[in-house]
């Protein structure tokens, strides 16, 4: 399969780090994440096929949500490039300091070293 997707700005270069980190090419990077969300899928329907193990699903997947959520945690690339900060190094800076005010919450709440 060959897919053409169009990615500029912003998100252009953020996703060149990524794959840049990782030491994959986008290729390589875009397979694995289309793995994940077939692997994400067959766990879903398997789960899904009996009433009990659906709701354990459910309250798991709800308290997961909750936690990124107080976290502030991100599941995917909020930004846009019509609302994205000025500049990558931004957005680094902005994901760090969040970051440690995350871990400084959980240190307080005695969840931390």
């Amino acid at each position: 399969m060959v897919v053409n997707v169009e990615i500029t700005g912003l998100t252009e270069r953020a996703f060149l780090e990524v794959c840049r980190r990782r030491g994959q090419t986008p290729e390589e990077v875009f397979e694995k994440a289309a793995r994940h969300e077939i692997a994400a899928f067959l766990d879903f329907m398997e789960s899904d096929v009996d009433p009990t193990t659906r709701k354990h699903r459910e309250r798991v997947g709800s308290a997961m949500r909750g936690m990124l959520e107080v976290a502030g945690v991100a599941r995917s690339w909020p930004y846009t490039d019509s609302d994205a900060p000025k500049s990558f190094e931004a957005a680094v800076c902005a994901a760090k300091q969040r970051g440690l005010k995350v871990a400084a919450e959980l240190r307080a709440a005695g969840l931390g070293r």
